[in-house]
């Protein structure tokens, strides 16, 4: 291959690369959720979330709620960073997962990356659509038994033929 079309290349795959993460810019000040996002039929994604607070958080438990006609949710996996963190789930019917996401040490969530699970969908062969991937009922629990609201912010799934 020649240097030049190397160079343009390797160009395109940085470009690509760094298009592909969401960006911190486009999050709220305060908050827990997901943005919006697009994939094709048949197609799997796993879908970021965030949390942004300036309190001290020790867990989390909320419930994902989604069309089973649409797509397929599976167990949302932690951040990398988030190694003193577990994750457990678990199916309340059809559509509805509880999740809860919590230390056994005692750790607070270190907030420096505020994408802290990724959670894999696969969208149903279809004609395309949108659909809703819905976070509700959330309890952020901090040090010595307090809770915290934070706002939600669910996420619109577009899904292209």
């Amino acid at each position: 291959m020649r240097p030049l079309t190397v160079v343009v290349l390797s160009l395109l795959m940085i470009v690509v690369a760094s298009c592909s993460r969401q960006s911190d810019a486009d999050l709220p000040a305060e908050g827990f959720g997901i943005l919006d996002q697009q994939l094709r039929a048949g197609a799997k994604l796993e879908v970021p979330v965030y949390l942004r607070t300036s309190e001290t958080l020790k867990g989390i438990e909320f419930v994902l709620e989604w069309d089973v006609n649409a797509i397929q949710v599976d167990t949302p996996v932690l951040a990398e960073a988030l190694t003193d963190f577990s994750v457990h789930a678990r199916q309340h019917g059809p559509g509805r997962l509880k999740v809860l996401v919590f230390s056994m040490a005692g750790a607070v969530f270190d907030l420096k990356d505020p994408w802290i699970l990724k959670i894999p969908i696969t969208a149903l062969p279809s004609d395309g659509g949108s659909t809703t991937l819905a976070i509700g009922s959330a309890i952020f629990a901090g040090p010595g038994a307090t809770s915290h609201e934070l706002p939600l912010h669910s996420c619109q799934l577009e899904i292209l033929p």
